[in-house]
């Protein structure tokens, strides 16, 4: 191999591992902001589920509330009923029973 040969192939390969370097230099940068935007997508995503957690908190107690609410709604309509069964009743007895109708 000439001097001249030498020479060439030598600054061929400079030229390779300086195309090499460039390439690994872009290759971590596009890494480096890929890594960033997920960081910042996985904020994001831990602040929304947050605040889904938060709203089915917030839903849970109020469908808590409602159901006992209408659980004492269902009560107190049983206990009306009840005792618009019971007047009957006497109402019945009183005009069945001839002796105590006055």
């Amino acid at each position: 191999m000439t001097p001249e040969e030498r020479n060439r192939t030598i600054e061929f390969i400079h030229m390779s591992q300086a195309r090499y370097e460039a390439r690994l230099e872009q290759e971590a940068e596009h890494w480096n902001n890929n890594w960033d935007k997920l960081d910042r997508w996985t904020a994001e995503l831990k602040g929304f589920v947050r605040r889904i957690v938060d709203l089915i908190e917030i839903e849970s107690g109020r469908m808590d509330r409602h159901e006992k609410e209408i659980r004492d709604m269902q009560q107190e309509g049983q206990r009306q009923h009840q005792e618009s069964m019971d007047r009957l009743d006497r109402i019945l007895d009183r005009l069945s029973d001839p002796g105590q109708a006055s």
